[in-house]
């Protein structure tokens, strides 16, 4: 079982029989009537939900409002901190995808096969060129480049 499945299962069981129905009023406009009142359990409710695309791993923030809404925060919270996890460790942020796509443009306007970034930057050093080994993604391997600075290596 994944882990967002686990965990949907887990604020399925934390719902009372009064909570379920009030999220499953919230979600009228995207069940109906019929839908609404073939559902018993939160996982049900769930399952419907992703099977209509209004709910995935990346896809949380309705649930979590709906939550929210009656007045269930820690189970929101639980989704959030879920998500939120969930993005930190699979996703670049969007400074380090502005930072290679930086280094990219500066390796193609220019001859020398080596750049910095600067101090403090994630992203210190590229090596480009046929015969240089590139530096810096988000594998997580380290390695020091010729020129000393510590990088993390392409896989």
């Amino acid at each position: 079982m994944s882990s967002f499945n686990a965990l949907l299962l887990h604020i399925s069981d934390q719902l009372t029989a009064d909570q379920l129905y009030k999220v499953k009023y919230l979600y009228m406009d995207v069940l109906g009537k019929r839908e609404a009142e073939k559902i018993f359990q939160g996982i049900q409710l769930f399952q419907c939900l992703v099977e209509r695309g209004e709910l995935s791993q990346h896809n949380t923030d309705l649930l979590s409002q709906r939550l929210k809404q009656i007045q269930r925060q820690d189970l929101s919270d639980k989704l959030d901190n879920f998500r939120t996890s969930d993005s930190t460790s699979s996703q670049p942020s969007q400074e380090e995808i502005v930072q290679v796509a930086l280094l990219l443009l500066l390796s193609a306007r220019s001859p020398s096969p080596h750049r910095h970034l600067g101090p403090g930057s994630s992203l210190p050093c590229l090596s480009v060129g046929p015969s240089a080994s590139p530096l810096h993604s988000q594998t997580g391997h380290r390695r020091r480049c010729d020129c000393g600075e510590s990088g993390t290596e392409l896989a």
